[in-house]
């Protein structure tokens, strides 16, 4: 659990933008864990779910951050705000239980968590080390508007971070979930 948050929020943190937000994006895995508990997916529908609802929460939050300019600690505090409001105000506050859930007992196998722990860290260390995506983002950790001048789209990279912490909080959450049985 802490390992995927700590790395939702290595997304931004080292170009300077403190994303307070990624907490209250993990609370909306409430909403996608649900839908799947309603359609039977099981514990791994329960994770994919609340990782496209991570995703969205957090292209969202970049969104408003490439739009509006608002400093990402002022935007995160804000959106924590109504993030928050959103995942407790459905589900007659019940928040997401998985206590006697049929299916959802692969999300306490140790074996289903390496494989995920494994996936994670295979995926992130080829997107920050690797691929096209973590060159810019290295650039950009350096100084932003020398990676801007050299033609990298400081904007899209940001964007495509907060979708990143947004998924990455979201696999945090669902296994704090399963943990204490719910959020």
């Amino acid at each position: 659990t802490s390992f995927c948050f700590a790395l939702g929020l290595n997304c931004n943190l080292p170009v300077g933008r403190m994303d307070t937000s990624t907490g209250s994006q993990m609370y909306l895995l409430i909403i996608g864990g649900n839908i799947a508990l309603s359609l039977n997916l099981g514990g791994v529908g329960v994770l994919v779910f609340s990782m496209l609802f991570g995703m969205l929460a957090g292209g969202f939050v970049g969104f408003l951050f490439i739009n509006m300019r608002i400093l990402p600690m002022v935007l995160g505090l804000g959106i924590s705000l109504v993030y928050e409001c959103i995942s407790f105000s459905m589900y007659n506050q019940q928040g997401l239980n998985l206590f006697g859930k049929p299916g959802v007992s692969i999300l306490s196998n140790w074996g289903f968590i390496i494989v995920v722990t494994l996936l994670v860290m295979l995926v992130m260390t080829y997107l920050f080390q690797y691929s096209g995506f973590g060159y810019n983002r290295r650039a950009i950790q350096g100084k932003q508007k020398l990676a801007h001048d050299a033609g990298i789209n400081i904007y899209k990279n940001a964007f495509l971070r907060y979708v990143a912490a947004g998924a990455l909080v979201a696999i945090a959450g669902v296994f704090d979930t399963a943990y204490k049985s719910s959020l």
